[in-house]
């Protein structure tokens, strides 16, 4: 006889904790999936959030920097003029009344960096006529006028020609001091005085730039790193002498003049090639009085390039500054002008026949 199938049917209580579980699931589920969905809406608002925070300070931080490079370079053509000479046009600046004086810049520079500080020193009032160019390669002056030392001797002697100036006393400073001893030795009846200012000298290799400034020169550019870094380096000067404000304005006014690099860079890159090729200088053919001023600390311009000049130049006078390094031109300032002008004082006439002995500060 056939069995009869036995029907099963689950209690009422496992089928609703099953449909509870089910239940629940998938509202864990839905849940889950929402909260999934919140956090990449708020994870993209934040971002949108972030972006919109790191562009709004770009852009005030870029409105800041181009700011201040405006307001550093607005009245670059306006202090000089661009004079048309036999060798060129030369672009130069000057400043005060007297016998006149051949100011020649270093690197990287132009005209304005000197015609700055000699501003803040009120050089309008001063004994002297000072007349600043911008070397070639720098600001309005091409470079095609003079890439050797030599060259640019003889486009200063043309800018005197044009200027109708027979005689003056001559200063370089730092990359400015290979043409002004190439003027001295090629223009011995024009040239009444010499000062070297921690001057080069002879043949010198810069050192490789390293990674961060490659890194700054290739992105971000060497205006803007001048600008991120200038309260830094201006402080670092003014903590040798706190009691000396003027430090503070000269070290400004020579980064300024470091702006805007596109105007400077065929000068200063010219510059470091001659410097690493250099020839030696014409030293022992100079003639007229010359004050050697060198900080012993130099690591730009080694102390053994001024003793060098000193013992080639036949009529010269060394006076090393004990432990001052090449920013000495800034943080001994007052010491500096002191010595140049009582030397120029003493020299103003001509009189090359004068001696002057050989002597030493420590």
């Amino acid at each position: 006889m056939a069995q009869k199938a036995t029907r099963h049917f689950m209690p009422h209580s496992a089928l609703w904790t099953s449909s509870t579980m089910l239940a629940r699931s998938s509202v864990a589920e839905a849940w889950k999936s929402q909260w999934k969905r919140n956090m990449k809406k708020w994870v993209k608002q934040i971002g949108i959030g972030v972006l919109i925070l790191v562009l709004i300070v770009c852009a005030i931080v870029y409105f800041r920097f181009t700011q201040w490079r405006n307001e550093v370079t607005k009245n670059l053509a306006r202090d000089s003029v661009v004079v048309q000479t036999a060798k060129g046009p030369i672009e130069y600046a000057e400043i005060g009344q007297g016998p006149p004086i051949l100011l020649v810049h270093g690197d990287p520079g132009g005209y304005d960096q000197i015609y700055q500080v000699l501003k803040l020193q009120h050089a309008e009032n001063g004994a002297f006529r000072y007349i600043i160019p911008s070397r070639p390669g720098y600001l309005r002056t091409p470079l095609f006028l003079g890439r050797t030392p030599r060259e640019q001797a003889q486009a200063f002697a043309a800018l005197l020609d044009a200027l109708k100036i027979d005689k003056v006393a001559v200063i370089g400073g730092s990359g400015g001091g290979p043409s002004v001893i190439e003027f001295a030795a090629l223009y011995p009846e024009r040239c009444v005085a010499l000062i070297l200012e921690a001057a080069i000298t002879a043949k010198i290799v810069a050192p490789k730039p390293g990674f961060v400034e490659a890194t700054i020169k290739n992105t971000v550019g060497y205006d803007f790193s001048f600008w991120l870094l200038k309260n830094q380096f201006v402080a670092g000067l003014q903590a040798k002498d706190p009691k000396d404000p003027k430090i503070t304005a000269i070290a400004t006014a020579i980064l300024n003049s470091a702006v805007p690099y596109s105007r400077r860079k065929a000068g200063w890159d010219n510059d470091t090639e001659q410097w690493t090729k250099l020839a030696e200088l014409p030293l022992t053919g100079i003639r007229c009085p010359t004050l050697i001023l060198q900080g012993t600390d130099d690591q730009n311009v080694p102390l053994a390039q001024a003793e060098l000049a000193h013992s080639k130049i036949a009529n010269s006078k060394l006076v090393t500054l004990r432990g001052q390094d090449h920013w000495m031109l800034i943080t001994k300032h007052r010491e500096l002008d002191d010595l140049s002008h009582a030397f120029l004082i003493e020299h103003q006439s001509g009189d090359s026949a004068s001696q002057v002995q050989d002597a030493g500060q420590q």
